[in-house]
């Protein structure tokens, strides 16, 4: 490759050969290099050590793992396999040199270290649609809780692992259940808390026990000169919350110590239809779950089991969401048994009119009388899809199995049957036209 100095016509110019070829123009092929002075898959530049040296011997360029004048010295620093734990060895140019790379279990430069490690069983937990599982260092001049690393589940798993890159564990595990999707406030269990510690083994259960209750429910006009109080009087309380603190109790109760906590670390905003968004890695966009109201499901609650229909839970939604929606509870609660009554009693009249023979005797008859049956099956499955929805929606009841098939099967139930009673309607009257016109 000719390197211009200037544009004179004298300009003079130097070429940088390829391996094997040398002279002013590379076009000196160097027989040495031919015969293989180098060793295989090294390369041969003739000219180059003779202007280091004085000579005219090839210099010859290495691989990585061989050295010597002519590269036929072959040394691999990870033959003797140094790196332990199962890690992976790779040589570095330095002959004597090597880096391991290590499993996530293990770190060192040999990899002869065990990560920090928690394993806990956790044996009992309380019903609940998601999980969130955080943890955190204890800063020890203001003792806020920095969030190390935070987990997200619909269900809590029976086995908790976590390996920390660090030296020590976290100092603290917390776990967040929630409930409902319009749950106001998480329930916060105390699930670990040990100081500078590197591995913990054990078995656990996230129940009463374990939960941290708010201070509302402990004191109404509460003030933190109280705290201490409330570890002395109430020798069941292992730890409470307020606004921007968990205050956990000693083991004998007789003094609180209070960490500086935010109760947005594991909120977001990616959910659709008011469902609610959790969010598990900070540093991830797309780690987070949603937790769907009644009838939605999909990654962000996008697909509506109604369809694109005018429903019931969109009609009452506003109403039961509202600060007194006690009442509008209690009126749907209502219209639904006065609904299903005035049915009962219609449909059992029609029932016992038409059963009888001379009324059998033809097509309307019968028509009218399967029509009583399904009416009356529609009106109750009517009355119960509003009672659900007016109770799922005011947060009295909800549970995630039951919401999921009354949802999906009841509202398919609910259709089938108000087609077949539009069908028997329309049979009826195509007959009596039919009558009409031809008798």
């Amino acid at each position: 490759k000719a390197m211009i100095n200037n544009k004179a016509e004298n300009s003079t110019f130097i070429c940088i050969c390829k391996a094997n070829f040398g002279g002013e123009n590379c076009s000196v092929r160097n027989q040495l290099c031919i015969d293989e002075y180098c060793s295989s898959k090294s390369l041969c530049k003739p000219d180059y050590q003779g202007f280091q040296k004085g000579n005219r011997f090839p210099y010859c360029l290495c691989l990585l793992n061989r050295f010597g004048n002519r590269c036929e010295i072959e040394y691999d620093q990870c033959l003797s396999n140094p790196c332990q734990n199962n890690g992976l060895c790779f040589p570095k140019s330095n002959p004597n040199d090597f880096i391991c790379l290590c499993n996530d279990s293990y770190y060192g430069d040999k990899c002869q270290f065990n990560k920090p490690k928690v394993q806990l069983n956790i044996t009992k937990t309380v019903n609940h649609i998601g999980s969130v599982i955080q943890y955190f260092k204890i800063e020890s001049i203001s003792l806020e809780l920095i969030l190390v690393d935070q987990r997200i589940f619909h269900t809590l798993p029976t086995m908790l692992r976590y390996i920390n890159d660090g030296k020590t564990l976290s100092d603290m595990i917390l776990i967040k259940l929630y409930f409902s999707y319009n749950d106001i406030q998480s329930n916060i269990y105390l699930l670990s808390l040990h100081i500078k510690e590197t591995t913990i083994l054990g078995t656990t259960e996230v129940t009463e026990k374990s939960q941290c209750v708010s201070i509302l429910a402990l004191i109404s006009n509460y003030s933190p000169f109280q705290y201490h109080y409330l570890c002395r009087n109430n020798t069941n309380l292992t730890c409470f919350y307020d606004e921007s603190y968990i205050c956990i109790c000693e083991e004998d109760h007789s003094r609180v110590e209070c960490f500086g906590y935010n109760h947005n670390f594991d909120l977001c905003s990616n959910c659709l239809s008011g469902g609610r968004c959790l969010r598990g890695n900070q540093f991830k966009l797309n780690d987070f779950i949603c937790l769907c109201p009644p009838c939605y499901s999909g990654s962000n609650c996008q697909f509506n089991s109604n369809s694109f229909s005018f429903t019931l839970d969109q009609l009452f939604f506003i109403d039961l969401t509202a600060i007194k929606f006690k009442r509008t509870l209690c009126l749907l609660i209502i219209i639904s048994a006065l609904l299903f009554i005035i049915a009962l009693l219609n449909n059992t009249f029609s029932f016992v009119t038409f059963r009888r023979q001379n009324c059998l005797c033809n097509g309307v008859g019968q028509y009218l009388f399967c029509m009583s049956i399904i009416n009356q099956i529609c009106v109750g499955f009517f009355a119960v899809r509003l009672i659900h929805l007016s109770l799922t929606i005011s947060g009295i009841y909800s549970h995630p199995m039951i919401d999921k098939i009354f949802c999906k099967i009841l509202s398919y139930l609910l259709n089938c049957s108000i087609r077949i009673a539009y069908w028997l309607a329309s049979l009826v009257t195509i007959e009596r036209i039919y009558s009409t016109v031809y008798r």
